[in-house]
């Protein structure tokens, strides 16, 4: 994929794929096992490109949802890596919610920096709940890993009038 920025300049991604694979029972695509995306160089002393390694579910009810991401520089070296997890229901209507996700981050020294969310849905499928733990590899979480302290993004229940607050109609 060839991009211009208007000024003259123009960079490509480009894109490889493998493992493809196709449901006949369910007469459906289960997409590509894996893809490459080969970045531009961001400077021209860059001797190799930059890249990205996906590989994606191929299970019915997640296929095409990534698995692993893997971001590389041009020198091969494993700069951060984001693996994520499902819940699939298996009977129709067929669902696929994601349930954790972990993410690391790499230095040049060998260093890694870990964190963690999971998340709970309710029974229609709404995310209900995200837990966030950070940096679990340094000894400095920036979230706290308890139910407690760790909840993240739970909608607080509140009474509004006329845009004023009122009262907390939740625990």
């Amino acid at each position: 994929q060839r991009t211009e920025d208007g000024r003259g300049s123009s960079s490509t991604t480009s894109y490889t794929y493998a493992g493809g694979k196709f449901d006949r029972e369910q007469r459906r695509s289960l997409g590509f096992a894996s893809m490459r995306a080969v970045l531009p160089r961001l400077v021209a002393t860059e001797s190799a490109s930059p890249y990205v390694d996906t590989i994606f579910s191929q299970d019915l009810p997640s296929a095409g949802k990534p698995l692993s991401v893997k971001r590389y520089d041009g020198a091969n070296q494993l700069l951060s890596r984001t693996d994520y997890t499902y819940t699939d229901g298996p009977t129709v209507p067929r669902t696929s919610l994601l349930t954790a996700q972990n993410d690391y981050q790499y230095d040049s020294v060998g260093g890694v920096r870990h964190t963690h969310s999971t998340y709970a849905y309710d029974s229609y499928g709404n995310r209900s709940r995200v837990l966030a733990g950070g940096a679990f590899n340094t000894g400095d979480d920036d979230l706290q890993t308890d139910a407690a302290a760790g909840l993240v993004d739970v909608p607080e229940p509140v009474a509004v009038r006329a845009g004023v607050r009122l009262a907390r109609t939740g625990p």
